[in-house]
């Protein structure tokens, strides 16, 4: 009888004991670590990485107040008192969302959106966010989500805004 080449190498590995990653655990309290029958060990690479043709991306999501020239001020009662010695007018609040291509192949960021935390639970998320914006390796996109007049999460006060946080909900990309 004539056994297959890969058969006869799991085999092998099995009885000896070689190789670096558990595939298959059926090990009992009598296992000291050493490789046995109830221990297979097969030798195979580790891949962590994303499926193939998914962009490497690093994403934040910060709040902050814009005054009405377009700067930003932090969601803190300093940054509110900051904006309101800048600007006359009540400024905007914002979720504002930074994706930065870390890999080597450029994408187009089609739409993103945002989920608000108020003390840990949610308080609304976002529609989608149209974007359009190429991004070379290396290259950072920045986008607003307008939370004064947004319908999906509710109008907060400035204590309330001032103790949120938000996080990158969804982001699209071809």
């Amino acid at each position: 009888m004539r056994l297959q080449p890969l058969v006869v190498a799991a085999v092998v590995l099995a009885l000896s004991g070689c190789g670096t990653a558990t595939r298959h655990s059926r090990c009992m309290t009598s296992c000291n670590g050493s490789p046995s029958w109830e221990q297979q060990q097969v030798s195979q690479p580790s891949t962590q990485s994303a499926p193939r043709g998914t962009p490497q991306v690093t994403g934040s999501c910060t709040l902050l107040y814009v005054g009405t020239g377009g700067l930003t001020f932090p969601n803190t009662p300093a940054g509110l008192r900051q904006e309101q010695a800048t600007y006359i007018s009540p400024p905007a609040r914002v979720g504002q969302v930074t994706i930065t291509n870390a890999g080597t192949t450029g994408f187009t960021v089609k739409d993103f959106s945002i989920e608000v935390y108020d003390q840990g639970a949610v308080v609304g998320d976002s529609q989608p966010q149209q974007a359009g914006q190429f991004l070379a390796p290396g290259e950072t996109f920045t986008g607003n989500v307008d939370l004064t007049v947004s319908h999906d999460i509710p109008q907060m006060s400035d204590a309330d805004f001032q103790s949120a946080t938000c996080d990158m909900l969804n982001w699209d990309w071809s």
